[in-house]
């Protein structure tokens, strides 16, 4: 797929233009050599004949069809197509006004509108018809004047109804032409603008997508795949996997593109890529073949999710919980009615042992004991001891 580009209307229409002309040129090119062939046939025979006349108009009209050849190969189109048309006129005009010419040379003037339409155009054909046909009609009513076959007027009067005619078609035949043209010129630019918004949709999504045909290559594809590959489209297209990563890589993929391919329809499943001097990265692979008018299926195309970035938070995410539910099963709590001695405070356990109350919550929770005495107990436990009323005498002045 080339990439995609803003297209100039003025580029656009001389494009069109330029596409027109080769059609014209073409068959330019073809009538000219029939007609060469054509009157080189009409020399022999002229020739053959003694007619010097018509030798010398045929020959004449050769020169103009040999001169064509030489005009478009220097691209002078219009200056080619005028000259060719008005002499090839000029010379059935010669062929009518021909001593003892045959009357059945005023129908090649038949040809002429057909030729000054298509290679002139309406308005300038159509005033190359006009001359050559006051020209016709000046030489018909003046046939001593040039020496003319004196033609019946029954004949000339047949001969210029089917020449109205046969105007009216080759003038229908053009208008239908140029008609045909715009229509499919409008259908040209239409498709074109539709083919080149895809195209800059497909490059402008953010997802990397490719193209493959049957044989596994790749036949196109956007950015953002040359950005996940980091390759570009020029070291992609026509390549295979096989050509682009490692084999234990590619194996994975012509294996997944050979089921989809023996069971059209759509896959999706999760693997690695491994982009050209980067690390690998965790994708999901959407693809799903497509087929021809006929039903018969061409190529695949794929849609890839990179999850590298998911993968790794979803990770860090499952190590943080387990570190929280290893510190939680570590943090110890008491609850529920614990049985208590009312003298010596002991608690009682669930096994009906009773333990020191400080060694029971120690056990059973995460604090932990520093032994003192309190002042209640200090003073019955030593009260009558001197140096504790010594000590206590001391701590009642300083608080006073």
């Amino acid at each position: 797929m080339d990439k995609c580009r803003n297209i100039d209307p003025i580029q656009k229409n001389n494009s069109e233009a330029r596409h027109q002309e080769t059609r014209r040129k073409h068959f330019f090119l073809i009538l000219t050599a029939i007609g060469i062939m054509a009157t080189i046939a009409f020399c022999i025979v002229a020739a053959m004949a003694g007619n010097q006349t018509k030798l010398s108009i045929n020959i004449f009209v050769l020169s103009v069809l040999i001169a064509s050849l030489f005009g478009l190969k220097k691209k002078y189109y219009i200056q080619t197509y005028t000259l060719f048309t008005s002499l090839i006129a000029l010379s059935f005009l010669l062929n009518i006004v021909a001593d003892k010419c045959s009357p059945t040379a005023l129908y090649w003037i038949y040809v002429i509108p057909s030729l000054a339409f298509f290679f002139l155009g309406r308005k300038i054909g159509g005033l190359v018809i006009f001359l050559t046909t006051l020209a016709l009609v000046f030489i018909i009513q003046t046939p001593g004047l040039f020496n003319a076959h004196l033609h019946e007027e029954l004949l000339l009067l047949r001969f210029f109804i089917t020449y109205f005619f046969v105007l009216l078609l080759a003038w229908r035949f053009e208008s239908t032409r140029i008609q045909y043209e715009e229509k499919l010129r409008e259908q040209h630019n239409l498709t074109r603008e539709q083919k080149y918004f895809l195209e800059t949709l497909l490059e402008t999504l953010p997802t990397p997508v490719f193209f493959k045909d049957i044989h596994g290559k790749y036949i196109g594809c956007n950015k953002s795949f040359e950005k996940m590959l980091n390759l570009p489209r020029s070291k992609i297209i026509g390549k295979t996997v096989y050509d682009m990563g490692p084999k234990a890589i590619a194996d994975k993929y012509f294996k997944k593109d050979k089921e989809l391919l023996d069971h059209p329809g759509t896959q999706t499943y999760g693997w690695t890529v491994a982009p050209s001097g980067k690390p690998a990265r965790q994708v999901i692979f959407n693809k799903s073949t497509y087929t021809d008018k006929g039903g018969h299926v061409i190529g695949m195309i794929g849609a890839i999710s990179d999850i590298t970035d998911i993968k790794e938070s979803q990770a860090q995410k499952e190590k943080l919980i387990l570190e929280l539910e290893t510190a939680l099963g570590e943090v110890k709590t008491l609850s529920g009615l614990l049985p208590i001695c009312s003298s010596c405070k002991k608690i009682r356990d669930d096994k009906g042992y009773w333990n020191q109350i400080e060694g029971y919550i120690q056990k059973h929770s995460q604090a932990l004991f520093s032994h003192g005495i309190c002042p209640d107990c200090a003073t019955t436990l030593y009260g009558k001891e001197p140096w504790f009323k010594k000590l206590k005498k001391n701590d009642d002045t300083n608080n006073t």
